[in-house]
């Protein structure tokens, strides 16, 4: 009917203004859809809606607004029988925090996400969860927990088979390495990351990975090994 078409196109217009940066029209019209959802009942789209704007007004830096949807989305996403759409509005939240650098709210938000993923039996998205709280427990300088969290979300991993998300974690373990000055540890997480990045054609990364690398082997005393690195073609 024509509320249902006002409210889509609404949404659709919001998600194409994020595409192209015209984050001011993007929140107008993601703004104006919730209300037409509601009328026709459909909670799963007014949550799509609510988590765009907090999407939006993250990243515009309007923290207060950020709020006020992220609470709306939350209730409205509590109320959906489908477990998903709670765990992708609890993940928009972490990503919101994260890029506020609210790296505490990040980790608690991630960590109410792990159940349901659980629930829904998404294993992928169980270990990248583990993989957020353990990259929040660093910035938070709980390593232990981030050592602990990271073990988690490999393991999952390595059962998976998903290749680019095990490298992608691999290589955040190494910045905390670095950080205490597990450099061997550092110099054989490396590695591996890039047999797996180069396996899944990422050479993006691991031309960051060279420059870990040589660092760690210059650390290590491996002169000879730091300048010969031939990790990127």
């Amino acid at each position: 009917d024509d509320a249902r078409l006002r409210a889509e196109t609404l949404l659709h217009r919001a998600a194409f203004a994020v595409s192209v940066s015209r984050q001011t029209d993007a929140r107008e019209s993601a703004a104006a859809a919730p209300e037409f959802f509601e009328r026709l009942e459909d909670g799963a789209a007014q949550a799509a809606c609510l988590s765009l704007l907090v999407d939006i007004t993250a990243n515009v830096g309007d923290r207060a607004a950020m709020r006020r949807y992220l609470e709306a989305l939350r209730e409205r996403a509590s109320t959906q029988a489908d477990r998903a759409i709670h765990a992708q509005a609890l993940r928009v939240a972490a990503q919101a925090a994260l890029l506020n650098q609210q790296y505490s709210e990040c980790r608690d938000l991630t960590r109410e996400v792990l159940p349901l993923t659980q629930m829904i039996g998404d294993l992928d998205a169980e270990a990248l969860a583990h993989g957020r709280v353990a990259v929040t427990s660093v910035w938070l300088e709980d390593f232990d927990e981030a050592a602990s969290e990271f073990d988690l979300a490999v393991d999952i991993l390595e059962k998976t088979g998903n290749k680019r998300a095990l490298a992608t974690t691999l290589t955040n373990r190494v910045l905390m390495a670095m950080r205490l000055g597990l450099f061997e540890e550092a110099q054989t997480l490396i590695e591996r990351s890039n047999r797996l990045f180069d396996v899944v054609r990422e050479r993006r990364t691991m031309v960051a990975n060279a420059s870990n690398l040589s660092f760690v082997r210059l650390q290590l005393g491996d002169i000879v090994g730091r300048e010969a690195a031939p990790l990127v073609e």
